[in-house]
């Protein structure tokens, strides 16, 4: 078995600002053969805290007995909440595929057969990939022009469910407590939240204008949220500002909060 630690991004590419000198890499279990094998990428969970040895090398050598060529992702985490993650892991395993395309030959790998396999958060990072992977560029010129799309995704325990059994502790990981409305868009058309039992109360509205004056809350909140995901818009409360009156409004709206 040919085992290598192949570093995912120079110092210089790499920007996530809680890395505390980590690199992302990937560990390789190659045949010493001059057979051409199909490649499993293995990508432990952890909840985006850590990296889960239990889910790495154990994994990896049952796929490699099993003929494929292997590599174990170690990605970007999160454990102290020092700094969201945003889309770091998903660039992580995008180069990471690209980067097994480019050396396909050199490492025996027929290049349209790349598996990825992940477990919990990193179920949720496959996914992603597949999903969302056309929207991740590298920065690397020689990796541009290989596709990071998987041939095949095996996804164990994946935390991608929504509601009362929704993960969120994985999703503060990598959005932080308070995600843009962009993100929370993104992360509902990924399937990883769900606005259907959602209330929400805005507190501010601008005097005179009506909800569909492009710069009133009504219309900035529709365009930017709420007509992106299912939210009950029964259930969505912004101030009225069309006849205004300052003291019986805001009793009236205080009434509707729970």
């Amino acid at each position: 078995m040919i085992g290598e630690r192949i570093e995912l991004w120079h110092k210089e590419e790499y920007h996530y600002p809680a890395a505390h000198g980590f690199i992302p890499i990937m560990v390789s279990y190659i045949h010493e053969d001059e057979l051409m094998h199909p490649a499993m990428l293995v990508v432990p969970g952890g909840g985006y805290r850590l990296v889960s040895p239990s889910e790495a090398h154990l994994v990896a050598t049952e796929f490699y007995q099993a003929g494929y060529n292997v590599f174990v992702l170690e990605y970007t985490v999160n454990p102290l909440d020092e700094a969201p993650l945003k889309l770091q892991p998903l660039k992580d395993i995008s180069r990471a595929v690209r980067m097994i395309r480019f050396r396909a030959e050199q490492l025996h790998i027929l290049s349209d057969q790349i598996v990825v396999c992940g477990f919990s958060a990193g179920g949720h990072l496959c996914a992603s990939l597949c999903v969302h992977g056309a929207d991740i560029e590298d920065s690397d010129e020689k990796y541009q022009k290989f596709s990071n799309k998987p041939d095949a995704a095996v996804l164990s325990y994946p935390v991608i469910t929504t509601g009362k059994y929704t993960h969120k502790d994985s999703f503060v990981a990598l959005f932080g407590k308070n995600p843009t409305k962009k993100e929370l868009v993104k992360m509902y058309e990924a399937g990883d939240l769900d606005f259907s039992q959602v209330t929400t109360f805005n507190l501010d509205e601008y005097i005179g204008l009506a909800p569909e004056h492009d710069q009133s809350y009504h219309y900035f909140m529709n365009d930017n949220l709420f007509n992106h995901v299912n939210i009950n818009k029964e259930n969505v409360h912004v101030p009225d500002g069309v006849g205004f009156e300052a003291g019986e409004a805001g009793k009236a709206y205080e009434e509707l909060m729970p």
